[in-house]
């Protein structure tokens, strides 16, 4: 299976703890993408960042919230439902 949609490389890649076929992948486009694997799609698309997205974890306590760091010096905290419109950088 391959997944193509960052446009430039991918910096970081997770699988969510609680859901086997969701993962979410950071990338040097600036953006975060969340993944359903057994439809091989895109299901959400996170532009937080201002540069390069170089980390990004699932939370262990808290099912389908995640975080992303970046070079611009941010932390993005967000749920993998959440409108991307409407998040707050």
């Amino acid at each position: 299976m391959m997944l193509t949609t960052h446009t430039l490389p991918v910096r970081r890649v997770k699988f969510s703890p609680y859901h086997a076929n969701i993962l979410a992948s950071a990338s040097y486009d600036m953006s975060t993408l969340i993944w359903d694997c057994n439809k091989q799609q895109v299901v959400n698309r996170f532009d937080n960042h201002s540069e390069f997205v170089v980390g990004l974890d699932f939370s262990m306590f808290e099912e389908g919230k995640l975080a992303s760091a970046s070079w611009d010096k941010s932390v993005a905290v967000f749920s993998i439902e959440d409108d991307p419109r409407q998040l707050l950088n």
